[in-house]
């Protein structure tokens, strides 16, 4: 029994060949459709409003306004500490 890459068509055309012209039509589409795929990942929309982590956000938020930004956190720390 021949592998699908080696069956034939009625045409004597390879399935091979079909399987890259799908290939050729698909890709402009996918290609379309990534460009148009738009992420949103925002922290603040992950956390309820009512959320204590959630109102400490807002204000690391409100001290420090840049767009770029690390925030690092240990267990047990708290916003009174002085490290």
């Amino acid at each position: 029994m021949k592998s699908f890459l080696e069956r034939r068509d009625r045409w004597g055309n390879g399935y091979s060949l079909w399987l890259m012209v799908g290939v050729v039509f698909a890709l402009p589409l996918m290609i379309w459709s990534l460009k148009q795929l738009r992420m949103e990942n925002d922290v603040a929309g992950w956390l309820p409003s009512d959320d204590p982590q959630s109102k400490i956000l807002a204000w690391y938020q409100n001290l420090f306004p840049e767009e770029d930004r690390v925030l690092v956190s240990w267990d047990d720390c708290t916003l009174t500490d002085p490290r």
